[in-house]
């Protein structure tokens, strides 16, 4: 497995430079033949970006604490 994930700063972001980042990675590691992951399912729009590119919802880690005891 492979993880891919970028960070497009601020003042080039919705101009579809994360799009075409991630879509080559994603076609070179799977050229590798290799399964590509996207963990970035926390921000609202790099999810949109990556079921965008065919990714999927996989499996989720969460964590919780329950409250204390007074």
């Amino acid at each position: 497995m492979w993880q891919i994930g970028v960070d497009v700063v601020p003042s080039e972001r919705g101009r579809g430079v994360g799009a075409a980042i991630v879509g080559r990675l994603t076609h070179e590691v799977l050229q590798m033949r290799l399964v590509p992951f996207y963990a970035a399912v926390s921000n609202i729009r790099s999810r949109y970006l990556a079921t965008s590119l065919g990714y999927w919802l996989a499996w989720v880690q969460v964590y919780a604490k329950g409250r204390s005891e007074d």
